[in-house]
């Protein structure tokens, strides 16, 4: 009985340490904020290592050049980690502090779609891209604009929504730029656009 109780309470210290916030390098702000746990910082790179690694297993026999598989290995890391990173807590905060940088960030993300088109060189995908990306700023600027906390999350779901329909009637070239279309879709509708905290 002793022993159950010892080890429940390293458990518990063990949970408690995961829930901490630690100060966050400031080159690194712009992903986590000022101060993010050791829990939301495991779980993004983990999202974003695992993520990656089955994405390029996958894309093994597209025959990629070099320099596309290092791109698409880029992009994914960042859109699986940012999934996770734009829910926190630290994120959140760090945009509603900036909002200059929240509409910077909105804007950098009309590149992404453009590495994507790079990625897969195929001009089947030029159309789809084109119209996610612009489909993606206008809903992100409409959530943004909605001060209600809650009617921002059932817009952001909406246009989630609406986004992944649109996605999937696309003609694109590969499963992969499907998947890494999606991801863009959630980290920028769902995940940014949207304050969590």
């Amino acid at each position: 009985m002793v022993f159950v109780k010892f080890v429940s309470a390293k458990s518990h210290i063990r949970m408690k340490a995961l829930h901490d916030e630690i100060r966050i390098p400031e080159f690194l702000q712009e992903l986590h904020g000022q101060k993010a746990t050791v829990f939301d910082l495991l779980l993004t790179y983990l999202a974003a290592v695992l993520t990656t690694a089955l994405v390029l297993y996958q894309a093994q026999p597209i025959g990629l050049e070099a320099w596309q598989f290092y791109l698409l290995g880029f992009l994914t890391l960042d859109l699986a980690g940012g999934v996770v990173a734009n829910f926190t807590a630290g994120t959140t905060r760090y945009y509603q502090k900036n909002p200059g940088k929240r509409c910077l960030f909105i804007a950098l993300h009309v590149l992404q779609p453009l590495l994507l088109y790079f990625t897969f060189s195929d001009p089947v995908n030029m159309l789809p891209l084109l119209l996610i990306t612009v489909y993606t700023v206008i809903a992100m600027l409409v959530i943004n604009h909605i001060r209600e906390y809650a009617n921002q999350r059932i817009m952001g779901a909406f246009l989630l929504v609406l986004g992944v329909t649109i996605a999937f009637l696309e003609p694109f070239s590969q499963p992969l730029m499907l998947h890494l279309v999606l991801l863009y879709l959630v980290k920028l509708l769902l995940a940014f656009a949207v304050r969590w905290a």
